[in-house]
């Protein structure tokens, strides 16, 4: 069976050594969603990373 992307999760301890626009820009390849940690979230906006 296969699955739209927009039922499609990269999760990420699948990722987590990636930089943060690096799991954007694979999980805009073929994924509707990507997981994140609360902490995770912290750390990337205080390297100063927003919305893109």
């Amino acid at each position: 069976m296969k699955y739209s992307t927009e039922k499609r999760m990269l999760w990420l301890s699948q990722v987590r050594s990636m930089p943060y626009r690096k799991r954007v820009e694979l999980a805009a390849k073929g994924f509707g969603w990507l997981s994140t940690s609360p902490m995770d979230y912290k750390n990337t906006r205080a390297l100063g990373a927003s919305s893109f």
